[in-house]
């Protein structure tokens, strides 16, 4: 038993296409996704914090003549403004065959902090990338 099926050149040409595109939009969509994610981490790690201070037994301070209470940070400062959280963005840009996800904080002394032991602002920022790519990329590409 044979079977012969041909297929047009231009017909195959536009199936090669399609195909193609798909997988951009998910790559597209996939990053977007990770760049979401890894904004949303960075920006916890700010919004939690305090200048370090002695805690109570729920892990919570108010600093002297504050009426705010904030969850202590093991690092030991604060984003009581949430000017740093809130300057925490994403762009996902794509080059050729290369999507690249940036991922940038704009506060003049986000990167100042970042250098200091134990207060993260983006110094994680490729780690938590890597996790979500993981967690992420099963739920794009299963077909």
């Amino acid at each position: 038993m044979k079977l012969t099926y041909s297929i047009e050149d231009a017909d195959f040409r536009k199936e090669l296409k399609d195909a193609e595109q798909s997988v951009d939009v998910k790559m597209e969509r996939l990053a977007q996704t990770v760049a979401e994610e890894v904004v949303n981490n960075a920006r916890s790690l700010t919004n939690k914090t305090v200048p370090g201070a002695a805690t109570n037994s729920e892990g919570t301070y108010q600093p002297v003549g504050s009426r705010r209470r904030r969850k202590a940070h093991p690092g030991g400062w604060g984003d009581i403004t949430s000017n740093l959280a809130e300057s925490i963005n994403s762009t996902v840009k794509k080059r050729g065959f290369t999507i690249d996800i940036i991922i940038e904080a704009t506060r003049d002394y986000a990167a100042a902090l970042d250098a200091k032991t134990g207060y993260d602002v983006l110094g994680g920022a490729g780690i938590a990338a890597r996790k979500a790519l993981r967690k992420h990329a099963p739920q794009f590409f299963d077909d």
